[in-house]
């Protein structure tokens, strides 16, 4: 397993474009977040948000509540997935952006509630699962991790609402507690809206090495407007 600060660094933050300028109307931003499983499947989370923004000191202040949840899990993971999509978030908003529309930096979150609860069910769920004894503690640790993050949250990209557009691609070297030495790598690709103001897509994908274990963790925001202009 992998130590919990690599996931939630913040990594690949990438100037924002020079100009911003922040829809006058609520706008619903959609983050999809992919996970392997040790035995291939694959756990899939897709949490949507309106959201607004006003000006705020020379800034913006971005406001939002979740507005859908979906989980998809293997059967083995019902539970989990249940518990899950029914996660209250009360601490991702607000958030506060500069004038070029880049995330300025906050206090850390709070941990999430239900580990707990979140244990029981990750040890009657994995019971009934057709995984070796090695995977049933590998996906046990993963789901726990998710647990203890809130939902794993990686950092969002700083630049997320106001992206260059185009690939980029970074690659650096971490430290493990108790010895020894990784790397991450990230690549993110970025898409604006047609008006070329306005973030469209966005796609990040997260790739941990530490000796021979390696995670990847795919994910995708998206922002769409109740109409094409605004």
């Amino acid at each position: 397993m992998l130590p919990a600060a690599v996931l939630s660094e913040p990594v690949a933050t990438a100037e924002a474009q020079q100009n911003f300028s922040a829809p006058d109307q609520p706008v619903i931003l959609t983050r999809t977040l992919r996970r392997a499983m040790p035995d291939g499947k694959e756990l899939v989370t897709r949490r949507s948000y309106s959201v607004r923004f006003t000006r705020e000191n020379g800034g913006y202040l971005v406001e939002g509540e979740l507005v859908s949840s979906e989980v998809e899990a293997p059967p083995a993971l019902r539970a989990i997935a249940e518990l899950e999509r029914n996660r209250p978030e009360k601490n991702l908003f607000p958030i506060r952006l500069d004038s070029l529309g880049r995330m300025l930096p906050s206090a850390p979150r709070a941990a999430a509630p239900g580990s707990a609860q979140g244990q029981s069910l990750v040890r009657s769920g994995l019971e009934s699962a057709r995984l070796s004894a090695e995977e049933k503690a590998q996906a046990t640790a993963f789901v726990q991790t998710l647990l203890d993050q809130g939902g794993a949250m990686t950092s969002w990209p700083a630049d997320l609402f106001n992206p260059k557009p185009g690939s980029r691609k970074e690659t650096r070297q971490i430290a493990i507690p108790g010895g020894g030495s990784g790397q991450v790598t990230v690549s993110t690709n970025a898409h604006l809206a047609e008006n070329g103001r306005l973030l469209d897509r966005v796609d990040r994908v997260v790739v941990t090495e530490l000796g021979e274990t390696r995670r990847t963790v795919s994910e995708s925001w998206t922002l769409q407007l109740p109409n094409a202009a605004f």
